[in-house]
């Protein structure tokens, strides 16, 4: 099953410069503790933002150019077939950005996990518009600089 984790503002604003627009160690806290053990799906941009793997899961990185595969990255040539491929899967693959990678996800997506990021910043990538009213939408937790919602899907996904 695809969920999309996330970190956003107020205006959609996800990224700035090929990483993020804001400094939240938090947020970067609960995005670990939330993948850790898990399969990510992300783009090559976010990847190469990342400097290294992340520790002890499993990311497979959509990119038309060969990635340097390893025992814990798998490239991905074809996202359709990678869809195709998992979308009925029981095993939770976190979409993890950017921006296109989430936009063409969206559609296969059951749940999305999202911190609201207090305030707007300055932007260059944006998280793709979508009808909150196909979600049920929960608080998570609540911090000094941000909120963290639960959007689950409530009809049948693509």
């Amino acid at each position: 099953m695809f969920k999309i984790i996330v970190a956003l503002d107020s205006d959609l604003a996800i990224g700035y410069q090929g990483w993020m627009p804001w400094d939240l160690p938090e947020d970067l806290q609960h995005f670990k503790d939330t993948t850790d053990g898990s399969n990510l799906l992300m783009g090559s941009t976010t990847f190469m933002g990342l400097k290294r793997p992340l520790p002890n899961r499993k990311t497979y990185v959509v990119s038309s150019k060969p990635v340097a595969e390893s025992e814990n990255v798998v490239w991905v040539s074809d996202l359709t077939t990678f869809i195709n491929k998992h979308k009925n899967s029981d095993t939770d693959i976190f979409v993890c950005g950017g921006a296109s990678i989430y936009k063409q996800l969206l559609p296969y997506t059951k749940e999305m996990i999202i911190s609201l990021v207090n305030g707007k910043h300055k932007s260059d990538t944006l998280f793709p518009s979508f009808e909150a009213e196909l979600f049920d939408k929960q608080l998570i937790k609540t911090y000094v600089d941000f909120k963290v919602f639960r959007y689950i899907r409530k009809g049948e996904i693509a």
